[in-house]
């Protein structure tokens, strides 16, 4: 699951902090896109782990809070050195969220746009209303759609039941 979708539209970018530099000129502040994930999302949608690691079932509400960046973010965020460690956040009353992964880049506006810089972060630890399933298949896929409308409301009759993408 995600709080957004590559090429699913509009994602605001968001000023973030790194711990240890001076990010207070808007200038210098790093600008990424934020999604939030749940484990397996890369997986799902195709892209690899470069260095770090993924989500995984450890990273809960409870947990220390972390972050993957993508290749594009890593480079900004990194200035030069390996993100994974770094503590970010986006607003000096926020938690500090430590970053484990490098994730490929996705175009997550428009193919036609180089990749943007994206922050993951933990589905798990954060509070979203808004969701997109993604679910990877092969073969054919008639009635798919009908099938985890069908699940989704076994779930929790009360969800909105959304269009399905393919």
């Amino acid at each position: 699951m995600s709080s957004q979708i590559p090429l699913g539209g509009f994602n605001p970018p968001l000023f973030i902090e790194i711990d240890g530099r001076d990010t207070t000129d808007p200038g210098v502040r790093p600008v990424v896109h934020n999604f939030k994930v749940s484990p397996g999302y890369f997986e799902t949608i195709g892209v690899r782990i470069i260095r770090g690691r993924p989500f995984g079932d450890s990273d809960r509400a409870a947990g220390e809070p972390v972050a993957i960046v993508s290749e594009t973010a890593a480079r900004i965020l990194g200035n030069g050195r390996d993100p994974i460690g770094e503590r970010l956040r986006f607003r000096p009353d926020a938690p500090w969220m430590t970053v484990i992964g490098v994730a490929g880049d996705v175009r997550n506006r428009r193919l036609t746009e180089q990749p943007q810089p994206i922050l993951y972060r933990s589905l798990e630890q954060s509070s979203d209303l808004s969701l997109a399933l993604l679910i990877r298949t092969r073969g054919d896929t008639p009635g798919l759609g009908a099938s985890v409308a069908r699940e989704v409301r076994n779930v929790d009759p009360d969800l909105r039941s959304i269009p399905c993408v393919r």
